[in-house]
């Protein structure tokens, strides 16, 4: 069981109760434990009945980011409340705020992945306990599970069906929906079905290639980030962090969307065109890991909320590849007036290449430290 808004308001209203700034806390998630969890929560609940009141725009934003994967939601969520009940209530209003921005940022990557999970899955008859059954397997970004579930169960509502994600499952007998906690929950015939049908949707990882490098290009032309100098010192930085094998690195550039891809809210249209081939060719290419190379190529995956600066390095999960990063561009660092600038960026730069390159030794041992960058 995952903590739910419930436990998070309950919890929260004893934090405020006590004038526990945020600095002093820290959030632990606590999974496949509910009823001690709920027992912590009630006896924070009641060290917080003379708490403020929450404001209700808060608390819908607290349940769209609930579901995101990122554990430090909790802390930023907490950080958000005691702003807003300590002299900023106004605070969501102000769209430029690091940390407004940040919950906008997942609260969007969430909507965006359950969009995502409702128009892709797709389920399969098979056979189960001499009836017939249905199943099917998706990997969302986030925990949408339950959020998806009622969703399917009005589409699909004429036949019995077990959907099964990293995550959990959830199974429609034609009356009753309910959820299993991890894929190992059903051992029937249906979560065999469903893992062999896994297995012939191959995901980001089976042929693919280890990573995949994206930058934004010009309109039909190739990124500047991977020719001339700043091609250059990428390839003298991938060969530093390990990630340069015997074979020329293959490269993906994004040209942008047309006018009006920068303002917010977007055009009708404009996400999909700024990601025109994006998707296409990471389905190619099938990669264990993305590196975005800039903000503008990071945004063409994730959308004008990502912003660099708070999530550069971060190795997340995506629903186009295991892992997802987004990190300097290049280009950019060649163009820095000062000498400085350019090796403090060129550190940075390293360093998320280095990480990357741990985090795929972690899920590759077998594969060494030179894989094919595509």
């Amino acid at each position: 069981m995952a903590p739910d808004l419930a436990a998070f308001r309950a919890v929260a209203r004893g934090l405020l109760a006590r004038e526990a700034p945020p600095d002093r806390v820290h959030f632990d998630e606590v999974r496949g434990h509910p009823e001690g969890l709920l027992r912590a929560a009630a006896r924070w609940e009641a060290c917080g009945r003379l708490a403020p009141a929450v404001p209700r725009d808060f608390l819908g934003m607290t349940r769209a980011v609930l579901p995101h994967r990122d554990p430090g939601r909790w802390a930023l969520l907490y950080r958000v409340l005691w702003r807003l009940t300590h002299g900023e209530p106004a605070l969501l209003q102000r769209h430029e705020d690091t940390d407004v921005r940040q919950l906008r940022w997942m609260e969007q990557s969430v909507r965006r992945d359950l969009k995502a999970m409702t128009d892709a899955v797709r389920f399969r008859r098979v056979p189960r306990h001499g009836r017939e059954h249905h199943v099917a397997w998706y990997a969302p970004e986030h925990r949408i599970l339950r959020a998806v579930a009622p969703f399917l169960v009005r589409r699909f509502a004429s036949f019995a069906w077990s959907l099964f994600t990293p995550d959990g499952g959830a199974h429609w007998d034609l009356e009753r929906l309910t959820f299993a906690e991890g894929t190992h929950a059903s051992g029937d015939a249906a979560a065999h079905a469903a893992s062999r049908a896994r297995g012939r949707s191959p995901g980001p990882t089976a042929g693919g290639v280890p990573l995949m490098l994206v930058g934004m290009a010009h309109e039909g032309g190739d990124s500047p980030s991977f020719t001339g100098p700043a091609g250059q010192l990428l390839a003298l930085v991938l060969g530093r962090a390990g990630l340069l094998g015997p074979t020329a690195p293959v490269t993906h550039g994004v040209v942008p969307c047309g006018a009006g891809c920068g303002t917010w809210p977007l055009p009708e249209g404009a996400r999909t065109s700024c990601r025109h081939g994006l998707d296409a060719a990471v389905a190619r290419a099938r990669p264990r890991m993305v590196i975005a190379l800039g903000a503008q190529a990071a945004q063409a995956f994730l959308g004008v909320g990502f912003r660099i600066h708070i999530s550069r390095g971060q190795v997340l999960s995506s629903r186009w590849a295991e892992g997802w990063m987004a990190t300097l561009e290049t280009e950019a660092i060649v163009r820095l007036t000062g000498a400085r600038e350019r090796a403090e960026a060129r550190i940075h730069l390293e360093a998320d290449f280095r990480s990357a390159a741990a985090w795929l030794r972690q899920r590759s041992p077998g594969d060494g430290v030179r894989p094919r960058v595509g």
